[in-house]
């Protein structure tokens, strides 16, 4: 049975705990900013680490939708870019409480109900660029939607394209990137997928593979997970040209 203690709680003003219901944030931005707020000020921190995968992670949603709905935050003043991500360091992030620097609809909810009903309804209207969730996974259906179309149209996010141009053998786009998006929805990382890829380019040009015998990147990014043996890929030590006649190795002698 679960049991949260009160002596282990987030510190965060009423003030924002007031304002905040008063915009008009959908499901997943407000998922979000519980996220930030954990690992902010529930750290007694203002600003974090906090990349894409980690926050889809954490709120169990699919990063390409976090990533977007991140970008409406910062857009909208309520997320600040502390420090811009690398490609070996992640984005920092902080919140901006001044909530009268939101870009954000915060008009009284019930004069725009009244202004603009639905037909045969009395609940719910549009509203503006951030609307309120409706019941169901309206969201996740479109985000499928939205990659069967990215695979049809040849459209590819940014991170898969970090792949693709270290990646050693470039064969069958359409077909990596369906097997890039099942390994992240088992919750491998871009970050992994992109070290892997460097590190099976960087064996096979030290051992001079020849191209017909590298993997299709579909292969490498299949059901056998062959990606994992080279996240964390180190090149082999070249041998010393310092070896005397007894075959000993002069230059890393101790």
């Amino acid at each position: 049975m679960a049991s949260p203690q009160p002596d282990r709680y987030t510190k965060i003003s009423n003030e924002l705990m007031e304002k905040i219901p008063q915009y008009k944030f959908n499901g997943t931005q407000l998922r979000i900013l519980f996220v930030i707020f954990r690992y902010t000020y529930g750290f007694n921190r203002k600003e974090w680490q906090l990349s894409v995968s980690f926050i889809a992670n954490a709120i169990n949603s699919h990063h390409i939708q976090v990533k977007r709905e991140i970008k409406s935050l910062i857009i909208s003043n309520v997320l600040t870019v502390v420090v811009q991500a690398t490609f070996n360091s992640t984005r920092v992030l902080s919140f901006n409480k001044n909530y009268e620097e939101w870009n954000v609809d915060n008009s009284n909810l019930k004069s725009n109900l009244v202004a603009n009903p639905l037909p045969g309804s009395e609940k719910g209207s549009n509203q503006g660029t951030n609307p309120l969730p409706q019941p169901g996974n309206v969201l996740d259906t479109q985000e499928i939607h939205s990659f069967k179309d990215n695979i049809k149209n040849n459209i590819y996010t940014p991170e898969f394209e970090k792949f693709w141009i270290e990646y050693p053998r470039k064969k069958e786009k359409r077909k990596a990137y369906k097997c890039w998006l099942t390994r992240l929805k088992e919750k491998y990382t871009e970050e992994d997928l992109i070290k892997s890829a460097i590190g099976y380019k960087n064996e096979c040009k030290a051992n001079n593979t020849e191209e017909k015998f590298i993997k299709h990147p579909a292969t490498f990014l299949g059901p056998a997970l062959v990606f994992e043996e080279y996240t964390n890929y180190k090149p082999p030590k070249e041998k010393s040209m310092y070896i005397d006649r007894t075959g000993y190795d002069l230059e890393n002698l101790t």
